[in-house]
């Protein structure tokens, strides 16, 4: 039985485009969610999910290893 609710894994290519394009584009959340058929919260989620994955990434590219907390 598939596990319902949030996951630790990475984005997916559709969540990336669709945060990538909300971040470079004057949409409103509801309009980018609308378009990849999500919801705003989901969306919202992405979000928060794709700028700490980015946090996480400039972290190791500055110190060359993950700190973790």
């Amino acid at each position: 039985m598939k596990k319902m609710g949030r996951t630790t894994e990475p984005l997916t290519v559709k969540q990336t485009q669709a945060v990538t394009e909300y971040l470079n584009s004057n949409l409103s959340l509801i309009e980018v969610a609308e378009k990849y058929e999500t919801t705003k919260s989901g969306l919202a989620y992405w979000l928060k999910k794709y700028r700490k994955e980015q946090e996480l990434n400039a972290k190791e590219d500055k110190r060359g290893e993950t700190k973790l907390n």
